[in-house]
């Protein structure tokens, strides 16, 4: 099996956009959004309803990768390994509250990128000190 360098893919990926599209990359913020989502009419008798993980380029609205999640997981315990299969560097991951987890966060960090998820009220022990914060900054 062939394996694809990511970097030398990203590098082809941006020439593609630039060129081919005419897009200009360095004007817009680089945002990669990060969404589970389930696949209609996969629900059976005798298994659970398929999903699916999916990044998007936010500048582009192309879909940059997407992996299965597990029948025995979730996609908060499936970003993991899936983000570190993307090139992070210089980018802002962009998730909803199932990505705001400790791991997840330092994956991205990790990889020399940054993230803006959402904090909820089911997260009462992480939302409070963020909304308190939050309203004292303003």
């Amino acid at each position: 099996m062939n394996e694809v360098c990511p970097q030398e893919l990203e590098r082809a990926l941006n020439a593609w956009i630039t060129e081919g599209l005419g897009l200009n990359l360095e004007d817009e913020a680089a945002g990669i959004i990060i969404d589970g989502k389930v696949l209609r009419g996969t629900r059976s008798d005798h298994a659970r309803t398929m999903q699916i993980l999916t990044a998007l380029d936010q500048h582009t609205g192309c879909v940059l990768s997407e992996t299965a999640i597990a029948s025995d997981t979730n996609e908060a315990k499936t970003a993991v390994e899936f983000l570190k299969s993307l090139v992070l560097q210089g980018k802002t991951v962009v998730g909803d509250a199932g990505f705001c987890q400790r791991d997840i966060c330092e994956t991205i960090l990790s990889e020399c990128g940054e993230y803006l998820i959402l904090v909820k009220d089911n997260q009462p022990t992480l939302h409070k000190p963020v909304s308190y914060t939050h309203l004292r900054a303003h």
